[in-house]
């Protein structure tokens, strides 16, 4: 009996081993050093953390790479316009937003004065060259931009195990050019090496063009790994107004999308529960959750049209309201007040909407594995919205605190299995769930 399962194995219940002795390695997020995470980061950081923890729970070792843009020549823009208008006196106290600034006053002079961007060039090429000034100035931006980029993940929960930036490759550059050279797979293209594909490849959008290049190039390569590498691709996010910035012109920040989220939660709780106990964390939980569902429910492939009101909602298809079915379900238990058992007379869920409800919670490991394989973390989002149909029409239909002490056994064990599969459900996308809102 499922529900028995549900009960014996708690947080586990989902888990699966496919992926026992396989290796999965996800390469998502990837922001630029001395800019600012911005809304259109964040598809990338949540479905790639989804997809993280979905191959986890199946066993699979996972490796959550975050591969930073912190190499190129901007960074010789950024030393020259840090030693022209930086101030000595902030330089322990910088952030990104100071590094930002120095970015566009180098572009706003460089327009008058084109000699900065030789400078510029200069600066990093000695940085290539393991200049000790350039390098020393170089860390202290991407020192910066990180405790800004681990503040926002931190917020989002989001987990990696290794921050690998592109100037980690630097030195490989030129071993790895010689490889395919020696492949025979170059020819030079006004003036550039280029390995040409266009016997593979007609047409194709560019990023989904760009990475079956470079598959096809470690195809070519003899790598028998290049079968395995797959580009999960998405859509973009957009807000329902159809603006993506602020009205100064400037994109919408990350951090101010997510701390406007945990204010207008808070306004709702002020409103409907003034009471609650731990208001501020039950604010973020659902602000910052609302948030992730918003984006994980819809198809990867789709564009997200995001509206605060459709969000927020705790009564629509929403993270609010899977959060709060959570929450519901665990008050009817601390009313209950007693262990739960699974020694029940399981012929007592009779009815229809318990044997729907049981149904669909059987159906859960198998949604895990369809999410996996399908790289589509909406499947789960979407299983959850059902099962928390399921439970609200059986819980309209029937008491669960019944008079009758085995019947009321019987559907406590159903409520507690109904809750243990939202929570592994919210955990598997990154959320919490509150046990009282």
């Amino acid at each position: 009996m499922v529900l028995k399962k549900i009960h014996e194995e708690q947080n586990c219940y989902g888990s699966g081993n496919t992926g026992n002795g396989k290796t999965v390695v996800i390469d998502y997020s990837s922001p630029n050093m001395a800019k600012h995470l911005a809304v259109h980061h964040l598809r990338s950081a949540l479905i790639g953390s989804a997809l993280y923890n979905i191959y986890k729970t199946l066993g699979y070792r996972c490796i959550g790479i975050n591969h930073l843009g912190d190499w190129g020549t901007q960074f010789g823009q950024l030393i020259v316009a840090y030693q022209k208008w930086g101030s000595e006196d902030t330089h322990t106290s910088y952030t990104v937003t100071d590094l930002n600034n120095l970015y566009v006053k180098f572009h706003q002079e460089a327009e008058k004065n084109t000699a900065l961007e030789d400078e510029a060039r200069e600066w990093f090429k000695k940085l290539e060259a393991g200049n000790s000034e350039a390098k020393e100035l170089w860390q202290h931006f991407k020192d910066i931009s990180l405790k800004e980029f681990q503040k926002i993940y931190d917020m989002l929960g989001i987990h990696f195990d290794a921050f690998v930036g592109e100037s980690f490759y630097n030195t490989m550059v030129e071993d790895t050019v010689t490889r395919i050279k020696e492949k025979g797979l170059t020819r030079i293209s006004e003036q550039a090496l280029i390995v040409d594909l266009e016997t593979y490849y007609v047409v194709g959008s560019e990023q989904k063009l760009h990475f079956r290049q470079i598959f096809k190039v470690l195809e070519l390569m003899g790598y028998d790994w290049a079968s395995h590498c797959v580009h999960v691709d998405f859509g973009l996010m957009k807000f329902k107004d159809g603006k993506m910035s602020t009205r100064k012109g400037k994109v919408v920040l990350l951090e101010d999308l997510l701390i406007e989220a945990v204010e207008r939660i808070k306004e709702i709780i002020e409103a409907k529960n003034p009471s609650l106990e731990r208001k501020e964390n039950v604010a973020k939980e659902v602000g910052i959750g609302a948030v992730i569902f918003a984006d994980l429910s819809a198809k990867r492939n789709k564009d997200v049209v995001f509206d605060w009101d459709e969000a927020l909602n705790f009564e629509g298809e929403t993270g609010p309201y899977v959060q709060y079915t959570h929450a519901r379900l665990c008050s009817i238990l601390r009313k209950y007040g007693r262990p739960v058992t699974a020694d029940i007379h399981f012929e007592l869920l009779n009815e229809d909407e318990a044997i729907i409800l049981i149904k669909n919670l059987w159906r859960f490991p198998s949604v895990i594995l369809k999410a996996a394989e399908f790289y589509e973390p909406s499947f789960i989002s979407n299983y959850l919205i059902d099962v928390c149909s399921n439970l609200n029409r059986f819980y309209n239909a029937h008491r669960v605190l019944s008079d009758e002490e085995a019947l009321t056994r019987a559907r406590i064990l159903l409520v507690d299995a109904t809750r243990q599969v939202i929570k592994n459900g919210l955990n598997i996308l990154g959320m919490q769930a509150p046990e009282r809102m």
